[in-house]
């Protein structure tokens, strides 16, 4: 029984040491789905198909984006699970077998040491010759301890420490097919109520996500309108059927519209502001050029406070005709607002009107503004001057030596 426990012993420590080569491990935070399928699972709907438009991401003055997800119900699909797979950095050492190593040789001595051999003048022939081979037994079992702890301990300081990367399943990826996908959308088509100009159309990814730009199609919508609806509602029309309406204040609208640099509230009429306008922009300005208009609003001779202000740009140019939303003027403030126009390199020498005039939320507006500007046409280069009128002349030429050649031939045959 005791050669048998000393047996189990030397197994037990052997395998100890063999468990703890791995000293530490650490996850790297990759992850990938397991090529392996795990399990499927087929669901039957026995309902009519249908999407479900889910709003994954709202528009902010910062971000103005709104992200959706048409999600198709009631449609047949197949769940197919795998494992979620972890890379894992992993330290191996050996120094647990030098530990085990020097543990398995003391106790091998001890063991060796606490059976000496019997003194035959202590037993019986018989009790001495049993009693001195479970005696023998035992020390060579002690040896083979020390043995082994010695083979350990010096493996173990042999080999240095190293690292390896393993993956481990870490959890569940579930991923879903759908089974008759001809009713899932793909496209879809979204404008501001109201607005049929602005109206875009785009397709869904394959997960059936899509995007919109709430400040583009917002701007598109009320940019050039002289009057803003107090609230914007945003219709997402699916190529399935099925639409989703988002509602929006005006005050978010023109926040998405203009970046957040633009506070549309309105303000009490308890106090009346005073503004005044000023327009800061070159008298002349050349064909293919850009002209910076700037506008200077001011309140600083009143207490009241201005809201929803708006300067309308008119000019007999289409170019010059745009809108600019002020918005919320504060007492004792002054604000600056530039607008740029690109004037065509085609155009020719003439004098633009420009009229600015304001709207404010209590009609305390502005002074409206008067101004001309004059462009001048680009003048002609040399290079388009030598190219146009010696074409001309080189054309002639060719047909003056064409013709006195043909002459020439003719008084030739006649005269041979």
């Amino acid at each position: 029984m005791k050669a048998q426990n000393a047996i189990r012993l030397v197994i037990i420590a052997a395998l100890a040491s063999l468990v703890s080569c791995v000293a530490s491990e650490r996850g790297l935070g990759r992850y990938r789905q397991s090529e392996v399928l795990k399990k499927e699972t087929p669901v039957i709907s026995n309902k009519k198909p249908q999407s479900v438009i889910e709003v994954t991401q709202r528009p902010t003055a910062e971000t103005p984006i709104l992200k959706f997800r048409a999600e198709a119900k009631n449609t047949d699909y197949i769940i197919r699970e795998y494992d979620k797979l972890e890379s894992v950095e992993q330290v191996i050492t050996y120094k647990p077998l030098v530990t085990s190593g020097w543990i398995s040789a003391l106790a091998g001595l001890a063991y060796f040491v606490v059976n000496p051999s019997p003194d035959p003048a202590d037993y019986e022939e018989s009790k001495f010759d049993e009693l001195n081979e479970d005696k023998l037994t035992n020390r060579r079992i002690g040896l083979g301890l020390m043995g082994a702890g010695v083979v350990s301990y010096f493996a173990g300081k042999s080999k240095p420490d190293r690292m390896r990367v393993v993956e481990k399943p870490v959890g569940i990826i579930q991923e879903k097919i759908i089974r008759n996908p001809e009713t899932r959308p793909k496209t879809f088509t979204a404008k501001i109520k109201g607005y049929a100009s602005s109206a875009i159309s785009d397709s869904l990814s394959e997960d059936g996500s899509g995007i919109i730009n709430a400040d583009e199609i917002i701007s598109s919508a009320i940019g050039s309108e002289t009057s803003l609806p107090e609230n914007i509602t945003l219709e997402i029309q699916l190529d399935t059927g099925e639409f989703k309406l988002v509602y929006w204040t005006i005050a978010d609208a023109v926040a998405f519209m203009t970046r957040g640099k633009t506070d549309w509230s309105k303000a009490a009429p308890d106090l009346t502001p005073r503004l005044t306008a000023a327009i800061e922009m070159p008298e002349i300005a050349q064909a293919g050029e850009s002209v910076a208009l700037k506008i200077i609003i001011s309140n600083k001779e009143c207490k009241g406070e201005a809201s929803r202000l708006v300067a309308r740009i008119k000019s007999s140019e289409d170019l010059f005709n745009r809108s600019v939303l002020i918005g919320y003027v504060k007492a004792g403030e002054e604000r600056a607002f530039t607008e740029t126009f690109d004037l065509p390199k085609e155009w020719a020498s003439r004098e633009i009107p420009i009229q600015i005039s304001f709207q404010e939320s209590n009609n305390n507006v502005p002074d409206a503004i008067e101004k001309i500007l004059l462009v001048k046409e680009l003048p002609q280069t040399a290079e388009e001057t030598s190219f146009s009128f010696p074409l001309t002349y080189i054309i002639l030429i060719i047909i003056v030596v064409l013709t006195i050649l043909s002459l020439l031939l003719v008084l030739k045959k006649k005269k041979s």
